[in-house]
């Protein structure tokens, strides 16, 4: 005689697991601080990440993405396509359903720059060279997302639980 599946909810270090049957698959069920740490990572990332795109996609001049070009040697085809990347992060980011690939897009954007600072553009001495500090403020709040999401990485996320 068939009975009727049953479900039971189990909380362990934060995770709801439903257990149906044989399967179980773990739902966040996270605390409030950790809402807020969250929250306030994505809008710090978010936030930044969006006045530089929109710098680098609609003010190519010399106070604008121009500086960036002259020193990168690119033309504004490649500084319009890094803005759409940091765009395009900004948007994953502010989705709670792709924030972490957010974050990660960010984070590896901001190795990119970083990346640029020390091998072209310098850390001083141009428009260009005085952003560093902003580029390491994402990645840093960038990796903490991540680290703080790590359960929602794609494919290796279940793995990373504490």
């Amino acid at each position: 005689m068939n009975s009727p599946a049953r479900s039971i909810e189990i909380e362990t270090r934060g995770v709801l697991r439903a257990v149906d049957g044989d399967a179980v698959r773990g739902v966040r069920n996270d605390s409030r601080p950790v809402l807020v740490a969250s929250w306030l990572l994505q809008l710090v990332v978010a936030a930044i990440l969006a006045m530089a795109s929109f710098a680098k996609l609609f003010d190519f001049t010399p106070t604008g993405s121009k500086p960036l070009a002259d020193a990168l040697g690119v033309g504004y085809g490649t500084v319009a396509a890094i803005g759409g990347v940091e765009l395009l992060a900004v948007v994953l980011i502010l989705v709670p359903r792709t924030r972490v690939l957010g974050g990660l897009l960010a984070a590896a954007t901001m190795l990119g720059a970083l990346f640029s600072h020390a091998s072209v553009i310098g850390f001083s001495g141009s428009p260009a060279a005085e952003m560093w500090p902003l580029a390491l403020l994402v990645l840093a709040a960038a990796v903490a997302l991540v680290a703080l999401r790590r359960t929602e990485i794609p494919l290796v996320g279940s793995k990373l639980a504490p």
